[in-house]
């Protein structure tokens, strides 16, 4: 269950926050001025996600900054869910892409027609749901 008081950016202020150490996550937050100056602490960072859920887990800190597709598949992956709160509030919005070799020009484009067939046919969609379930915390 959710034991934390935390609803919002605000109210991470005076908190221990960590994330991974060089990652999108503890950049977002270094960019946040304000968020920065209100923190307690520094933000901790770890080597691995992993490392950051267990030491939210163990109480260390307070919270956590991670991104949400990937805090979302761990979180059902462990079928723990309902033991976190997601905040509303967000870091900011990241893009995608897919890498190919510069010599797969058939591949890249046979990727794309199939890509477009699946979000066209709602596959896509499908797809998103089962692998990637947005995550609805159960209030206390």
């Amino acid at each position: 269950p959710i034991e934390s008081d935390i609803e919002s950016k605000t109210d991470l202020a005076g908190k221990v926050l960590a994330t991974q150490e060089q990652s999108a996550s503890l950049e977002a937050i270094l960019a946040d001025e304000e968020l920065v100056k209100t923190l307690g602490s520094d933000p901790v960072t770890y080597a691995t996600f992993v490392e950051v859920f267990s030491d939210l887990n163990n109480k260390r800190v307070d919270a956590i900054v991670v991104d949400e597709t990937l805090a979302s598949y761990f979180l059902e992956q462990n079928d723990s869910a309902g033991d976190y709160r997601i905040l509303e509030d967000n870091f900011g919005e990241e893009e995608y892409g897919v890498g190919f070799r510069k010599s797969d020009d058939s591949f890249v484009e046979e990727f794309n027609t199939t890509l477009a067939k699946i979000i066209e046919d709602g596959k896509f969609d499908e797809i998103k749901a089962k692998w990637f379930t947005a995550i609805e915390a159960e209030e206390e």
